[in-house]
């Protein structure tokens, strides 16, 4: 009888499986956070998608309630080690400039701009900043003591649809006691306490 053997998944497929629960575990937590609620499920395989590719304008008037839980991903954020990371490389811009106008206009504006020479952190980094940080080594969380001003930092990498499907981008403060576990929608106003995370290539 010839014997079938099955086919072993990959290192890397291992990894994906592994990022996508872990993305899925985070996105849940969220939701229960911003809706009260404990009753989501979230199983939903990321889009990878390179935000330069990204029409920000479009993207913010296509809500589809069908499309809760979708999330991007960066694909040049997934070799970018979060916590080595030269300081001088984290850049954090205010763009007092945009106040007033909306978040998808900044977000062409830093993709114009910044897209070539900086990687644009997303969800990694807003799952990071929320369950790591803080336990983080204290080499790695100077690095980042500056985003702990009280302001907002959006990290444009990624566009999370929330529960009317609405595209928000994830973005986390420090309110004194823990991080803001939130996500501005692209037609929100751009405010003086809002910042731009970037690394530089």
């Amino acid at each position: 009888m010839e014997k079938h053997s099955m086919e072993q998944p990959s290192e890397e497929q291992l990894k994906v499986e592994l990022e996508k629960k872990e993305n899925d575990l985070f996105l849940k937590k969220t939701f229960e956070t911003w809706y009260g609620e404990n009753e989501f499920k979230v199983d939903k395989t990321p889009i990878v998608v390179d935000p330069r590719d990204h029409n920000f304008e479009q993207i913010k008037d296509n809500s589809v309630k069908d499309k809760f839980g979708e999330y991007t991903i960066n694909p040049e954020m997934q070799d970018v080690d979060i916590e080595h990371i030269s300081p001088e490389k984290i850049k954090i811009f205010p763009l007092s400039e945009f106040v007033g106008k909306q978040l998808y206009e900044v977000a062409k504006h830093i993709i114009d701009t910044y897209g070539s020479t900086h990687h644009i952190p997303g969800l990694e980094f807003w799952k990071w900043v929320l369950e790591e940080y803080e336990n983080a080594p204290d080499e790695v969380k100077v690095k980042y003591k500056e985003m702990k001003d009280g302001n907002q930092h959006h990290f444009l990498g990624s566009i999370v649809r929330d529960q009317e499907g609405h595209a928000r981008v994830p973005n986390a403060g420090w309110n004194g006691l823990e991080w803001d576990r939130s996500a501005r929608w692209l037609g929100n106003n751009w405010n003086s306490n809002d910042r731009i995370v970037l690394f530089e290539k």
